[in-house]
């Protein structure tokens, strides 16, 4: 079956064009390849912030990688310019309870070009802005109709 993410990225690169998308599980060796990077190589660049909300706090770490040679023999390498790594560290406060309940999450991504942590962090956050808010999509929908 066709990576249907690579073929993204060869469309992007031929039109002129940059990305960062997600890495998921249903991309065993790409991901393998990544997390290998990222335990053996320090960041090229990092960011971190703080999101306060009702009830909840989250603090997020974003690492830049150098991709180098590390994706060399997967048919990636010449696609990415960059890993990224977005960890966070989310508490929610149970109302019921008044208990604060802990959560840990690892995002990996891949980008066709190199940039600052702050951008990759603002155009993570913003796309998931984008998807959990019900009028974003109303007013997608709408726009391109």
């Amino acid at each position: 079956m066709p990576c249907t993410a690579k073929k993204t990225f060869e469309i992007a690169r031929d039109t002129g064009n940059d990305l960062i998308v997600q890495v998921k599980d249903n991309q065993p060796g790409l991901l393998r390849r990544i997390e290998e990077l990222v335990a053996t190589t320090p960041p090229v660049a990092a960011c971190d912030s703080r999101n306060l909300g009702r009830n909840r706090q989250e603090d997020r770490r974003v690492e830049v990688y150098a991709v180098g040679a590390s994706l060399d023999g997967s048919g990636w390498e010449a696609l990415n310019a960059a890993v990224v790594r977005v960890e966070r560290r989310t508490e929610v406060r149970a109302a019921a309870t008044g208990l604060w309940k802990p959560r840990h999450e690892t995002a990996f991504y891949v980008s066709s070009v190199m940039l600052p942590a702050s951008t990759f962090a603002s155009a993570i956050r913003d796309h998931w802005r984008i998807e959990s808010v019900p009028q974003a999509h109303a007013r997608r929908r709408f726009a391109m109709n």
